[in-house]
Order: structure tokens, then C-alpha cells, then sequence
């Protein structure tokens, strides 16, 4: 028996009836966390080696769950679960590369997760009202407007304002751009560290700096092919301007010698660092040999006393 549609719905998923609802997705979507033999993981693993050589194809694979399932949005958690998993090893390596002690550890190791889930209660929210408040054009041009009048019952209810974007699948979208951050912004800025240290401070700078500028951009690139690969926006630049708006900011930050990949860090051990004071002055520096040179320049050992009976060699 065919599904069947409506123009009204869960605004999540305005094309569906009821029961399959916000409701009936969510509790499906737990249902499969808690039992692991329900999800694919070889195929979640199978997507982070796509989005760093193919991202494209990840999107087709939305666009194949639209046909079969109606919506766009990821049923299995194994994705989100690795990629949970993923920046859990990056912070336990940062913390085994700059803490100092073992609640520092356990702050640090906890750092980046922390991070991911936060930002996934603001930026997908922002980028769904981005798309809900822009307008959505018809396509003029023949094969796309007989290609879309195939698919128009599934896409929206009408076939000339384009898909209406989908509030989970903004998650999906962010997930996928906040796995090439780790990628280049967190994992490959460990692994050149060491090497960035013995350069020169101005060489040091630019690539510190250029690492977060490839990040953030392969992250804006990542949500920009998502919505405009499925027709959710026309124009890709809302989705690229914090990038260049960041790259305006690392070429101040570079000229002002501000290293951002120890900004970086900073944020990274800022729980940390709120418990036992700075972990260093410059990164890979602990404080505490500082502290303790300084201590050592600061008061030097006391000289011996020397008594000088001046009254006696007086009276002789």
C-alpha cells in the first residue's frame, strides 16, 4: 500500500501523516541505540571515508532515504555514535599531550564532545531558520523542472517553491561538517604541532592559523553541498560567509602575532585550567616549570650569615 500525503504534518516532516511523526522517528532512532546489532556500522564508517573523498555521494544517500522512506534525515545512530567516539580519542590524545594532572585529564578527554553537542543546539536551529526565511525559486531550465515534477509530491507541497527543508536533517548536515573540522582543525593540527614549534614564530603563525582556515572552510563547504545538493537553498554564500569572515580574522590574527591554534588549545584545557590555574604560557610549556623557575629567579638561596664582632677588633 502506497503512503499517503498531505500539505500539513509535523514540521520536521511536513509530507507525512501521522504516525510517522517527530515522535515515531525519535523513539525509533533510541529504540536502535540501544541495541547495537540494529545498526550499520560498517556502513556509518563507510560515510566518514566518503565525506573526506566524496561527500557528494553521503547526500545521494539522503536523497535515496527521501524515495524509500520519505525523509532525508538519518534513522541509524551508528554515525553519530562513531563520530561521538571519534572526538572522544582526539581529546583523550590532547589530554595525554598537555594535562597535567588527572582530573585535568578527564576534563580535557571530555572537551571536544562537550563542544560537538553544544554547538548541535545552535548551529543546526540557525542554519533551519536560514533556510525557512529564504526564499525558494522554481527552476526554469527543462530537465530540471521535468526531473523535479517527478519527485514534487515528496519533496514539498508545491512544486514550484522548492523542498522544505527538514529540521533533523539540519543535524545531519552539521555531523557531517563537524567530522571534517576534527579532521583537519583538531587531528592534523596534533600530528604538525611538534613541527610547527621548531619553525619560526612567523612561519608558525601562518600555519597554525591556515590549519583552522582549512577547517572551518571544509566544515562551511560540507553544509553548503548539503542543502544545495537536495535543493534546500539556491545560493551557497550564507553557508560560506563565517568562513570568510574567519579568514579576514586569521589575517588580522596573523598580523597581530595571535596563534590560534593555541587558542585552540586554551579552549580545549579551559576546565581544566578553571580548577588548577594555567596549564602553560605557551603551549607545550607546563606551568609548573615556570612557576619554578621563576620561584628560582625570584629569591635566590640565602647567603650565610657572616658575624663581624666589630666591638672586640675595636678594643684591641
Amino acid at each position: 500500500m502506497l503512503p499517503t500525503y498531505h500539505r500539513g504534518g509535523c514540521p520536521c516532516f511536513p509530507s507525512l501523516i501521522p504516525p510517522a511523526t517527530l515522535t515515531s522517528f525519535l523513539s525509533n532512532f533510541c529504540h536502535r541505540v540501544a541495541h547495537l546489532s540494529l545498526m550499520d556500522l560498517q556502513f556509518s564508517l563507510a560515510q566518514f571515508y566518503l565525506l573526506l573523498f566524496s561527500p557528494r555521494k553521503v547526500y545521494e544517500f539522503a536523497s535515496i532515504r527521501k524515495k524509500q522512506k520519505n525523509y532525508y534525515a538519518r534513522d541509524d545512530p551508528g554515525f553519530l555514535l562513531l563520530l561521538f567516539f571519534f572526538f572522544l580519542v582526539t581529546g583523550v590524545v590532547y589530554a595525554l599531550a598537555f594535562s597535567q594532572s588527572a582530573l585535568g585529564f578527564l576534563f580535557t578527554s571530555l572537551a571536544p564532545p562537550v563542544y560537538l553537542l553544544l554547538s548541535s543546539f545552535v548551529l543546526p536551529l540557525l542554519n533551519y531558520f536560514i533556510l525557512l526565511n529564504r526564499p525558494r525559486h522554481s527552476h526554469s531550465r527543462t530537465g530540471t523542472i521535468s526531473s523535479r515534477s517527478r519527485e514534487g509530491r515528496n519533496l514539498s507541497p508545491s512544486s514550484t517553491s522548492g523542498p522544505r527543508p527538514e529540521f533533523l536533517f539540519c543535524f545531519d548536515v552539521h555531523w557531517n561538517a563537524s567530522f571534517l573540522y576534527l579532521v583537519f582543525g583538531l587531528i592534523l593540527y596534533l600530528l604538525l604541532f611538534p613541527i610547527l614549534r621548531l619553525l619560526p614564530l612567523t612561519v608558525e603563525l601562518f600555519f597554525s592559523n591556515a590549519i583552522q582556515v582549512v577547517g572551518l572552510t571544509a566544515y562551511c563547504y560540507v553544509t553548503a553541498l548539503g542543502y544545495a545538493r537536495l535543493g534546500f537553498s539556491d545560493s551557497s554564500l550564507p553557508f560560506f560567509l563565517p568562513a570568510l569572515v574567519f579568514l579576514l580574522f586569521a589575517i588580522v590574527a596573523t598580523a597581530s602575532s595571535v596563534n590560534l591554534g593555541d587558542l585552540l588549545i586554551s579552549a580545549l584545557l579551559y576546565s581544566q585550567n578553571q580548577l588548577t590555574g594555567p596549564t602553560m604560557q605557551k603551549a607545550g610549556v607546563p606551568e609548573a616549570t615556570v612557576i619554578g623557575l621563576n620561584d628560582t629567579i625570584a629569591t635566590p638561596p640565602a647567603a650565610p650569615e657572616v658575624s663581624v664582632h666589630l666591638e672586640a677588633s675595636g678594643g684591641k
